[in-house]
């Protein structure tokens, strides 16, 4: 049996998703639970083209929107980019902003509610907590709110399975996304959409053509973190070190999928230390090696 394939691969993400509303319901009512669940009605944009699976600059999400017109946007995130905040911002007011067409009344215009699964630390130095909701709210009375007509929660994947959430159905689907290799956490699931996607997820990872599609988008984000690398050493840009760290994750993550168990502490002591160079040359590596020492000989 084949290694599963990474749930965290926006591309695994969006097959698991795009065509299951009943699931995703259940992902943003366990996000939100602290909110009236809701009903996924309808996928806006169920498919994936060639383009967009090597597209560098894209992430895959999945819009969908409920019964009461609700749009909601999910993505999952392995890289920190430069300007989060604002590319959030950016997006989901476009959102808006694409509903009404001219002589159209703002009473028409519907909700966004905008989901980001993160496996990176958002707020690192906020350790204590991993979900957050954003609002336009007053800054001396929070409790007065302009408007709900825009909102972006943020679920930081990694920090939320530090912290422990109690045994609910968003820990299983925290367990999922960051354990989804260890067969011993994987038979502890006892919500049921999350125990169904992981039976998608083992039939899609004994698939030649999905393995060969999640590859490609791997591929793509790694020659896109490659092509920041270079701008930032050429002082188009600052921050080198975050581009660095980027390609550290996406490696390790490569490596996983490949040799299908969580690595060694030598070879994470390697990719911490590793130069640019060092990491671009086992990437090429990675893709010849028949054992883990073979990415790193030479």
């Amino acid at each position: 049996m084949l290694p599963l394939l990474d749930p965290k691969n926006d591309y695994i993400f969006k097959r698991l998703f795009a065509q299951s509303p009943e699931l995703l319901s259940d992902l943003i009512n366990s996000i939100r639970y602290d909110q009236p669940p809701i009903t996924i009605t309808d996928i806006l944009n169920p498919n994936i083209s060639g383009e967009d699976l090597h597209a560098k600059e894209i992430v895959l999400d999945v819009l969908a929107k409920d019964g009461f017109g609700v749009q909601y946007n999910i993505e999952i995130q392995v890289r920190k980019q430069t300007y989060w905040g604002e590319r959030s911002l950016y997006y989901s007011s476009r959102l808006i902003s694409e509903q009404l067409e001219s002589g159209q009344s703002y009473r028409e215009m519907k909700h966004v509610i905008c989901i980001h699964l993160l496996d990176f630390d958002l707020f690192p130095e906020h350790p204590e907590q991993a979900s957050w909701r954003f609002e336009l709210r007053d800054q001396h009375i929070p409790d007065v709110v302009l408007t709900k007509a825009q909102q972006i929660d943020i679920l930081e994947l990694d920090k939320a399975d530090r912290l422990q959430l109690a045994p609910t159905a968003l820990k299983n689907w925290v367990d999922l996304f960051e354990h989804w290799q260890e067969q011993h956490i994987m038979a502890q699931l006892t919500h049921t959409p999350v125990m169904t996607v992981l039976q998608s997820l083992e039939q899609m990872s004994q698939t030649k053509e999905e393995r060969l599609r999640a590859l490609a988008r791997e591929r793509a984000v790694w020659d896109y973190n490659t092509d920041i690398i270079t701008a930032r050493e050429e002082g188009r840009e600052e921050g080198r070190e975050e581009g660095i760290q980027a390609m550290q994750t996406l490696l390790r993550t490569l490596i996983e999928a490949r040799f299908g168990q969580p690595l060694p502490d030598w070879v994470l002591s390697r990719l911490r230390a590793a130069t640019p160079e060092q990491l671009q040359q086992w990437g090429v590596s990675l893709t010849q090696a028949q054992r883990l020492e073979d990415i790193f000989e030479g």
